[in-house]
């Protein structure tokens, strides 16, 4: 499988990807490009692609795998590839109905419609604008079959103005006021859970 993926999937795939990048750049219509960091890669190191302005790249998943570039190098020659000043990070999860976008502070904001939180060690909630530990989170457009819709993460963050505690002082300086992650965001491998990808 391994094999098949990278002789014969990726190339079709990286084809394909920049062909249709390329019909976008010919008809200078912007696009939103979102994928992860690996396979963004696999099609910038093809070579030069400068997307259309006003055009915007995100990344999000992490680096799951093992890979010979970390985040910020890749990152870099996604900037230099697609001709675009920035790259911003996108936070999410299988679980979730939403997704938290970088700002240009670096923090990521959650959407309004959720209601977050962390908990400590001892699955209590940390109380306080600014709190460390898992995070938790009620979506309540989301779950499917789950009531009430409320997940906990396997991810340490720092969490501020989240759940109903709210300090002013603590707005991001890019002007947003809703609650936001500060980085970095960490994995903890909890023994009864199977993690990111179906890891243990």
């Amino acid at each position: 499988m391994l094999w098949a993926g990278d002789r014969l999937a990726a190339p079709r795939i990286v084809a394909a990807t920049r062909a249709r990048l390329e019909a976008h750049a010919r008809a200078n219509r912007p696009l939103m490009l979102l994928g992860g960091l690996v396979q963004l890669h696999a099609v910038a190191i093809e070579g030069p692609l400068a997307l259309p302005a006003g055009s915007r790249v995100a990344t999000g998943g992490g680096l799951k795998e093992r890979y010979g570039h970390g985040a910020a190098a890749i990152r870099a020659d996604l900037k230099s590839a697609f001709g675009v000043n920035a790259v911003s990070d996108v936070y999410g999860m299988a679980e979730a109905n939403w997704a938290a976008f970088e700002c240009a502070e670096g923090r990521h904001h959650l959407p309004p419609w959720i209601y977050a939180i962390v908990t400590d060690d001892d699955d209590r909630i940390v109380d306080g604008p600014e709190a460390e530990g898992l995070l938790a989170f009620f979506d309540p457009i989301g779950g499917g079959d789950l009531w009430p819709p409320f997940f906990q993460t396997a991810d340490r963050v720092r969490l501020v103005n989240g759940g109903g505690w709210f300090d002013p002082a603590l707005v991001c300086p890019c002007g947003d006021d809703s609650p936001y992650l500060v980085g970095p965001i960490a994995r903890v491998d909890l023994v009864e859970e199977a993690g990111c990808a179906a890891q243990v």
